[in-house]
C-alpha cells in the first residue's frame, strides 16, 4: 500500500515486472479463434464525444452503477498524487492550427472495465521530455486500500502513421475495453480479466508490405482481419480522447479534474 509520503519502492517494481508481462501477452495470450470469417460488412461502431465524469458515491451507484468506497478513493488519490508530483498536473498547450496538445497528468478516468461492480483507474501522464502525454496505466484496488497494477505503463495509442497519440475506450456489453493500436499495423483491445488487463482481440495488419496478417495468433488474409474487427466493434461506443491534436483538450482536461475532485472528496470521507 502506498504511505502519505510518497509511492513505495516495491509498488514501483510491481508496475516496471507488469510493464512486462502485459507487453508479452500480444503473443502468449490464449484466446477463442475467431472463425470461420463471414464476407459480409459488418456496421461501423458509434462514435461519441467524451463526457463529463457522473459524481461517485460511496454508498449509491455511478451512472454505470459501479461503487467505489472512502478507502479506495484515498488509495486512486495516493496514486494520482505520485503521478502529479513526478510528472506534473495535466496542462493544455498549443498544438497546430486551433488544436491544442495534452500534457502532464492530463487524463485521469474512473471506469469500470469489467462491469463487477467496482472502479479502476486509468491514468495517461508524460514528462516534459515525452513531449506530450505519451504513457498509460490501468490499477485495481481491494476493499482494504491495497492497489495492484492491472496495466503496467505502456505508450498510449497512435493509430495512424503520423503523430496521432489517442486514448480511446470501447464500451460494448458491459464492458469497456482499451483500444491500443501501433501505426495500424499492431491493435489490440484488453480489457480487465482477473487480475489484469488482456487482449480478448489482437492483431497484426501488414500495412507497409500487405503480406502478412492475423488475429489472435491465427494467419488470415487481409479481408477476414477487417471483417473480424468489424464483427468484434459492433455494438459498441467508442470515446477517443486525442492528444496531440485536440480542438477540444480543455474538455478533456476539465473531466480528468472533476474526476479528481470526486476522488479526494470520498478520499476525505466526503
Amino acid at each position: 500500500m502506498i504511505n502519505n509520503s510518497g509511492i513505495n519502492p516495491l509498488f514501483y517494481l510491481i508496475l516496471i515486472i507488469v510493464s512486462v508481462f502485459t507487453y508479452s501477452l500480444y503473443s502468449s495470450v490464449s484466446v477463442q479463434s475467431i472463425s470461420p470469417y463471414d464476407t459480409d460488412t459488418a456496421a461501423s461502431p458509434a462514435v461519441t464525444d467524451t463526457a463529463p465524469v457522473t459524481p461517485v458515491s460511496p454508498v449509491s451507484p455511478g451512472s454505470d452503477g459501479a461503487f467505489i468506497s472512502n478507502a479506495v478513493a484515498a488509495a486512486y488519490m495516493e496514486v494520482i498524487s505520485y503521478l502529479n508530483e513526478t510528472y506534473g498536473a495535466g496542462y493544455v498547450e498549443a498544438s497546430e492550427g486551433d488544436a491544442k496538445m495534452l500534457k502532464g497528468l492530463s487524463i485521469v478516468r474512473l471506469i469500470d472495465f469489467d462491469g463487477d461492480g467496482n472502479y479502476e483507474l486509468f491514468v495517461a501522464y508524460g514528462g516534459e521530455d515525452d513531449y506530450f502525454t505519451r504513457w498509460q496505466a490501468v490499477f485495481g484496488c481491494n476493499e482494504d486500500g491495497s492497489i495492484y497494477v492491472l496495466l503496467g505503463e505502456t505508450q498510449v495509442s497512435n493509430p495512424g502513421t503520423d503523430v496521432s497519440p489517442c486514448v480511446t475506450f470501447m464500451h460494448k456489453d458491459g464492458r469497456v475495453y482499451l483500444v491500443m493500436i501501433q501505426e495500424i499495423v499492431n491493435g489490440a483491445y484488453y480489457t480487465k480479466v482477473g487480475e489484469y488487463m488482456e487482449p480478448v482481440l489482437y492483431y497484426y495488419d501488414d500495412f507497409w508490405e500487405d503480406e502478412d496478417y492475423s488475429v489472435n495468433g491465427y494467419p488470415v488474409t487481409k479481408g477476414e482481419l477487417d471483417v473480424a474487427i468489424a464483427e468484434f466493434e459492433i455494438g459498441a461506443t467508442m470515446e477517443r480522447i486525442d492528444i496531440y491534436y485536440n480542438l477540444d483538450a480543455e474538455a478533456a482536461l476539465v473531466e480528468t479534474q472533476e474526476t479528481i475532485a470526486v476522488l479526494s472528496l470520498y478520499a476525505s470521507g466526503g
